[in-house]
């Protein structure tokens, strides 16, 4: 299978026009990240990073910009992750408050927003908070 014909990994879906979706989850909610499945490195171009290593990026969300990293860790099956910082945190938090229970409650929620990643360069990405992706 082609990297380019992916188009649901987990939590992440493909769309045309050098676009990735991200469903909100207990990751982004709890802990200012979340993990980037091996299909989908090609996206952020990360097919080359070697564990330990990080590449810092931007975030660009309704005229701001918001710093987060890129990075592989060290483990025996290494994992990558996006982190951002709490500007970024503050903003998914204004437009996503019900699934901010998930801080006090360990229920599921049904119905979960979308990070949406539109690739402008390999470390700037304009980003849009969404109910829906279509």
């Amino acid at each position: 299978m082609s990297e380019r014909s992916v188009h649901q990994v987990f939590s992440w879906t493909v769309i045309p026009n050098q676009k990735i979706v991200k469903r909100i989850d207990r990751s982004v909610i709890l802990y200012k990240m979340t993990g980037i499945p091996v299909e989908i490195r090609w996206f952020f171009e990360l097919n080359q990073l070697d564990p330990g290593d990080k590449i810092e990026i931007l975030l660009h969300y309704e005229a701001r910009s918001y710093e987060a990293t890129l990075s592989m860790s060290m483990q025996e099956s290494p994992r990558t992750r996006m982190t951002w910082g709490t500007n970024f945190e503050n903003e998914i938090q204004k437009k996503f408050a019900t699934q901010h229970r998930w801080k006090v409650s360990n229920e599921e929620l049904e119905k979960t927003g979308y990070i949406i990643f539109e690739k402008k360069s390999p470390v700037f990405y304009e980003v849009s908070l969404q109910d829906q992706i279509f």
